[in-house]
């Protein structure tokens, strides 16, 4: 079986030998130990969107936060990059027939994703502004790019079609932020519901072309943890967005994989409940994660799992770190649909020590 293959049986769920180890293939630094890990057997996770992205969307971990970006019809868009704070800055501004909004955005220097320095939405008026940009968004099929990364990985490992974040969640994250969102949900509502039904509009015409793409794996990075979107939230307006798309993906026989690597404890049962089918990046109480792993397990026994390894690891003795990775692959033996994979930042040089021991314990299998 190949690294693709062992990868790829355990988000079918159909794994049956080793537990994989794989890692993001921005975090794998090139060079002596990628090259010891990747002989032992470690695969390599990247993603391509499998169509354009959502206008705006400043998601992408490359560098070119834009350039996945859909066309925006009678809307002029302009990026200008700045100096503040000492710091290399984008500003984005929409020029639209409402009026204009823009957004700053700074490169984060670990991860080079990009992190919202100013939302485009500021005060209520904003909505209608940013409804506007999404409505006349037009998606373009990205497939033969797809085609091509896949084929350049080969059978070293997976690429991941990825598609936006539900509607709430770019709310949170990419668009208004928390504090903007928790005030305007409490005094306007309806503003807020508007603008996301445009977005689940918009992004079901995304899913629909995710569910017709080379794609086998299709990703969303929703970063979401219980402490900022609660339950009731979440079961409001999130689970329901997921299980709709969910049926879009597996008509297709896709399978749907969620980013979801923050505290879970108090979704637990809902993240059970929906349709998703991996739950992936999941975070070890080690790495500031609520749920032990072998209630996860349980919990989502109709769900494959994969977990990041925690950096907190790296700081430990060479023989703390195999007794650790040795029990985590006891705690998870009963269960085949499990891979660890490196999905955060590790502390530079202390990786350099830790992943070797990683490696080697994983290939010991």
């Amino acid at each position: 079986m190949t690294i693709k293959e062992s990868m790829l049986a355990v988000y079918r769920k159909e794994n049956k030998g080793k537990i994989p180890f794989a890692a993001y293939e921005f975090l794998f630094p090139r060079g002596k130990v990628e090259r010891q890990l990747r002989h032992g057997g470690c695969g390599v996770i990247s993603w391509c969107p499998v169509s354009s992205l959502l206008s705006p969307a400043p998601v992408l971990a490359t560098g070119d936060f834009w350039v996945y970006e859909s066309e925006v019809k009678d809307v002029e868009m302009s990026i200008k990059a700045i100096q503040e704070d000492n710091q290399r800055v984008f500003v984005r501004t929409y020029k639209t027939p409402l009026g204009s909004v823009f957004d700053k955005i700074r490169e984060d220097p670990s991860y080079h994703s990009p992190w919202v320095k100013k939302f485009l939405i500021n005060d209520p008026g904003d909505y209608e502004i940013v409804k506007f940009i999404v409505e006349n968004t037009v998606y373009h099929e990205n497939y033969d790019a797809f085609v091509q990364a896949q084929e350049t990985m080969g059978d070293d490992g997976v690429i991941l079609g990825l598609v936006d974040r539900s509607p709430w969640q770019q709310l949170l994250i990419e668009l208004a932020g928390t504090e903007r969102l928790s005030m305007d949900l409490y005094d306007n509502r309806s503003l807020v519901e508007d603008l996301l039904s445009s977005i689940e509009k918009k992004l079901d015409e995304a899913y629909r072309m995710a569910a017709n793409s080379p794609a086998e794996v299709i990703w969303a990075p929703e970063n979401i943890t219980g402490d900022i979107t609660s339950p009731k939230i979440f079961q409001k307006y999130v689970l329901p967005f997921w299980n709709k798309q969910a049926k879009t993906l597996h008509r297709n026989n896709k399978i749907f994989a969620v980013h979801l690597d923050g505290k879970l404890r108090c979704l637990s049962d809902l993240i059970r409940k929906s349709n998703i089918d991996v739950v992936e990046s999941f975070t070890l109480p080690e790495g500031g994660g609520d749920v032990p792993i072998e209630k996860a397990s349980i919990a989502w026994v109709n769900k494959s799992l994969v977990a990041n390894l925690p950096a907190s690891l790296c700081f430990k003795e060479e023989e703390v770190i195999r007794e650790y990775v040795r029990k985590l692959l006891s705690d998870v033996s009963p269960r085949k649909d499990f891979m660890l994979e490196i999905s955060e930042n590790l502390p530079h040089p202390h990786w350099q020590k830790c992943l070797p021991v990683v490696g080697d314990v994983m290939q010991a299998q």
